[in-house]
């Protein structure tokens, strides 16, 4: 596999590209995706056994002039068959929502997304969340409604606490038990690993750094 190991790709999700995490696209082999660099066709790899590698992207077929590839020369060229924005309206799935935050890796200097699946943009899931848990982040405490007033309450995220390439279609969403609301802060921490962290370890992380100040 490349040294430079490519947890993201772009994928053509609302009529335009997006960065988002290969781990979060497995889910939706349909959408149409391409090399974050140079722009062509990639084929995506699930993470090995016991995490042995994280889910990641593959240049197909290998272009030597992207360094996401496999067979890297030192020489960037464009890659000759990029793959082009779909051009028909059907063509375009745009089942993927995601929000687009910063978390602590970059990736070639591009924003790195976060997915959210359909059932955490549903509205009646993420209403009855919100009026369970409140519209505080459950890791941090903050409050868009305290912080920025009314016009801004509804950025908190709803983060789904089961990884997405373990939900199937019939799935049906428990959103007391599977949800719960985060800030964009937070969320991005909880995505920045190849296999999401868990609320109570970024509780941790956040204590660990209030200790150290």
């Amino acid at each position: 596999m490349s040294n430079h190991t490519n947890l993201n790709c772009e994928a053509w999700i609302q009529n335009r590209w997006r960065v988002v995490s290969v781990e979060s696209l497995l889910a939706y082999p349909n959408i149409v995706r391409r090399c974050i660099e140079c722009h062509g066709p990639v084929r995506l790899h699930k993470a090995g056994p016991s995490g042995k590698w994280p889910a990641h992207a593959e240049n197909y077929p290998h272009h030597d002039g992207c360094s996401l590839g496999h067979t890297f020369d030192g020489t960037r060229r464009p890659n000759p068959n990029p793959v082009a924005a779909p051009n028909k309206t059907e063509e375009v799935v745009p089942i993927l929502t995601e929000e687009l935050l910063t978390p602590s890796e970059f990736l070639e200097g591009a924003t790195v997304s976060v997915a959210v699946n359909a059932y955490e943009r549903n509205p009646k899931a993420r209403a009855a969340c919100l009026k369970h848990y409140g519209l505080s982040c459950v890791i941090c405490g903050f409050n868009f409604l305290q912080r920025y007033g009314s016009s801004a309450q509804k950025i908190i995220h709803v983060h789904h606490i089961v990884p997405l390439h373990k939900i199937g279609e019939q799935y049906a969403v428990d959103p007391i038990k599977d949800l719960r609301p985060v800030c964009p802060n937070c969320h991005a921490v909880i995505h920045s690993k190849a296999d999401p962290l868990s609320i109570e370890q970024v509780k941790s992380m956040l204590q660990r750094g209030a200790n150290a100040r």
